[in-house]
């Protein structure tokens, strides 16, 4: 059987391009809705970003302020750490009444200290003396004590006591210091003799005697 058409071919070929043209304008706007929902999730996600690197940001400056925080009581806890050693020191030094005392009941009569200096480790560390030129008239008044490096001046772990003086014979000298060694209060005595001199009339034996102060404990005081 044969069918027969009788609407023109024109309607046929509008009604074709019609629906080419619709289909078109669907993946127009399909096009335009897929676009328009990536910027959205772009932006969101551009938006995420932002705000995560705003957080890093922000902790960075955090630990900028930690880490001077931490600089600050690392120099604080050096500082306090030398406060400690330097209270430390001056907790274990010797009493010079004691020492005194104890020096005084083992000097002989037959031995004269002429000079006592005592060289505190606390101080030795910063300061050295400029004792003054004999020869150079040098007064008094122009002594200064002048501050120091520590690589010019050699450290000293304990106080030390200095002693210059005279004695009749150079066995007198050598048992004065055998006496202060047996002294709880003295270690490490050591004795230089010097040039005999003459004083008062007499001929006598010059000596130089270096000690370090040990720490004292109830037993010694």
């Amino acid at each position: 059987m044969i069918d027969c058409d009788f609407i023109p071919a024109e309607y046929h070929e509008q009604q074709s391009l019609r629906r080419a043209v619709k289909l078109r304008a669907i993946c127009v706007g399909a096009m335009f809705v897929i676009m328009a929902i990536w910027v959205v999730v772009h932006h969101h996600r551009l938006s995420s970003a932002e705000a995560m690197l705003a957080e890093v940001m922000l902790q960075k400056d955090q630990i900028k302020i930690h880490a001077d925080k931490q600089e600050v009581m690392k120099r604080e806890k050096t500082h306090l750490n030398k406060r400690h050693e330097l209270i430390n020191q001056l907790s274990e030094q010797a009493s010079l009444i004691v020492v005194y005392s104890d020096l005084s009941r083992r000097l002989p009569t037959t031995v004269v200290l002429t000079k006592v200096t005592l060289h505190c480790p606390s101080l030795s560390v910063f300061f050295k003396e400029e004792l003054p030129d004999v020869n150079s008239g040098m007064s008094r008044k122009q002594f200064r004590s002048v501050p120091v490096s520590r690589e010019e001046t050699p450290t000293i772990t304990k106080a030390n006591l200095k002693m210059t003086g005279i004695a009749v014979t150079q066995s007198d000298a050598i048992q004065f210091a055998a006496t202060l060694e047996k002294s709880p209060l003295f270690d490490r005595v050591y004795m230089e003799a010097k040039d005999p001199t003459v004083w008062a009339g007499r001929r006598v034996q010059r000596f130089e005697l270096v000690c370090e102060l040990a720490a004292q404990g109830m037993s010694d005081l």
